[in-house]
């Protein structure tokens, strides 16, 4: 890798590891069979690192953000940007939900999790859950 490294992630859908580059906003894109760096992408109008990268459980859909940013980039499972969603302060870890219907995202500063429509590609709410929202997982009920 050309440097130090933020966030990453495996695809559940392409032998690819992804990972921000912890000095500037791009993304690494690795081949984890040929264990080489495929490509370089650069993250349209971020000024600053990203640190948080997640793929969907299909990988249809992927996002990143930075806790500098109160945004998150989205993008399809080739990591085409799709659009960007306004995210509370300090924007943390993500998860998507089962039908992949909403993507959301623990907001650490604020004590919010962000709901993002990903069909309509747009903020739905910032819903208040307390203090020391870091760390987000979806489990669909069964039943």
């Amino acid at each position: 890798m050309p440097g130090p490294l933020n966030g990453i992630d495996a695809s559940p859908l392409h032998p690819w590891i992804v990972a921000f580059d912890a000095q500037r906003p791009v993304i690494y894109v690795m081949d984890t069979v040929q264990r080489r760096l495929l490509r370089t992408l650069e993250l349209p109008g971020r000024q600053r690192p990203e640190q948080v990268v997640r793929f969907s459980p299909t990988a249809a859909c992927s996002r990143c953000s930075g806790i500098s940013s109160r945004w998150s980039a989205s993008s399809d499972q080739n990591l085409q940007w799709l659009f960007d969603a306004e995210l509370g302060d300090k924007p943390l870890d993500g998860c998507f939900t089962t039908g992949m219907e909403y993507m959301l995202v623990a907001n650490e500063n604020d004590a919010t999790v962000s709901v993002v429509d990903i069909q309509h590609q747009r903020t739905l709410a910032h819903v208040p859950v307390g203090k020391g929202c870091e760390i987000l997982a979806y489990y669909s009920r069964q039943g």
